[in-house]
């Protein structure tokens, strides 16, 4: 084995490195993005519209700001676009986020139980949904099941010819074996999954 003649960096320097690397990315991408040219191009409005705002926003920012909205009321029409109450979709980007982060670290997803679970709809095939399933004692409310419920009721509201779901049936089959009861899969989940859609 080849050892290092380099020092080891102490704890604090690796955190400067690291907040020096994220710095050196988000300047990168300034020089890549609408946020560059805007203010070369236009006087009015001084501000940035909305949609070139979101798109530089993280997704954890975006939960923020969509709880930090003053008013409920702006918060019950994003929501209504979705056909979801403002508490519930606030809920969703929640957990969103924490499923979001979780991707990016490569931190295991498949059999997670929810630190941030979300809230769950009081209408229709939610209401279905087991609380537990035995005999391992596991909540579907507090497993992947409910983030893919969740993701498939969202995409289809933005994207209605998606094949997101259709694709995730074709990657289950493929690999039969997979437990999916420890993911929170209920034994009706294909029922579940065609009444989201």
């Amino acid at each position: 084995m080849i050892e290092s003649t380099k020092p080891a960096l102490t704890v604090e320097q690796q955190f400067e490195l690291t907040d020096h690397i994220k710095q050196q990315r988000i300047e990168g991408r300034k020089k890549e993005n609408y946020l560059r040219f805007y203010p070369s191009q236009y006087d009015s409005p001084r501000l940035l519209p909305n949609w070139a705002m979101l798109e530089e926003l993280s997704f954890g920012n975006l939960s923020h700001l969509y709880q930090g909205l003053a008013k409920d009321s702006d918060r019950k029409q994003i929501a209504k676009r979705f056909n979801t109450p403002h508490s519930v979709l606030g809920s969703w980007l929640h957990t969103l986020t924490f499923i979001r982060n979780c991707c990016a670290h490569h931190a295991r997803l498949w059999n997670r139980e929810l630190s941030v679970p979300p809230k769950l709809l009081r209408a229709g095939h939610w209401e279905s949904i087991p609380a537990r399933l035995q005999p391992l004692d596991i909540q579907p409310s507090r497993r992947i099941f409910i983030v893919i419920l969740i993701l498939d009721l969202l995409i289809k509201q933005v994207s209605p010819d998606s094949k997101w779901l259709e694709r995730l049936h074709e990657l289950l089959q493929k690999y039969p074996n997979t437990n999916k009861k420890i993911m929170g899969f209920p034994n009706n989940w294909q029922d579940l999954m065609s009444l989201a859609s």
